[in-house]
């Protein structure tokens, strides 16, 4: 897969869910306060992200598209490909999060709290309501980004091609992202000399 279909394909779909979440900030504030607020709205959010999260994992691992996989057969092979994404972080309206800090081999799922919380949502609303809540969303989206980010620059022929999108996360910023490649206006892109 090419840098220019990743995006078209996924990329593009990532700006889209986070548009949807940002839109909740209207009614929900993105602050400690309101970081366990759950509603009807989450759940949508959740699901999506997690279905999406899902997909790229598949992508990133080299699997086709049509298997059944799971996060336990994704997860290493992620964190040997990625092995800095435990310890990269994500600034988001002045908090730093790090969303797969604690993600372990041994229990992929559950080591990642949002991953558990999206499965248990998908698997027992009624009983998890709770769990689609403003946390478990922002962590949620903010992995996606990361994946996303760490793909991006995967794919790019660096010296012919940026290593981030065109066009930006609104809501997130990768802190300490190290890429070739800076973002100038909406059009152009600029290749960082190292001497």
């Amino acid at each position: 897969m090419s840098r220019e279909e990743f995006i078209k394909t996924y990329w593009r779909y990532y700006l889209i869910l986070e548009q949807r979440v940002q839109k909740i900030e209207k009614y929900v504030e993105f602050v400690e306060d309101n970081r366990k607020t759950y509603s009807v709205e989450f759940i949508g959010c959740l699901m999506e992200i997690g279905s999406e999260i899902d997909v790229v994992m598949k992508n990133i691992c080299g699997f086709p598209e049509n298997d059944r996989k799971t996060i336990k057969e994704y997860a290493p092979l992620i964190l040997e490909k990625y092995g800095e994404i435990k310890e990269q972080e994500v600034r988001i309206r002045g908090m730093v999060i790090k969303p797969f800090e604690k993600w372990s081999i041994d229990e992929p799922a559950k080591s990642l709290k949002w991953w558990n919380a999206y499965n248990l949502v998908k698997h027992g609303r009624s009983e998890n309501y709770q769990m689609a809540n403003l946390t478990n969303v922002i962590q949620a989206l903010a992995a996606l980004f990361l994946l996303e980010m760490n793909r991006i620059k995967e794919l790019a022929q660096v010296d012919i091609e940026p290593d981030i999108p065109e066009k930006m996360s609104k809501l997130f910023e990768a802190v300490q992202w190290e890429a070739k490649w800076i973002e100038g206006n909406s059009d152009y892109f600029c290749r960082v000399e190292t001497i």
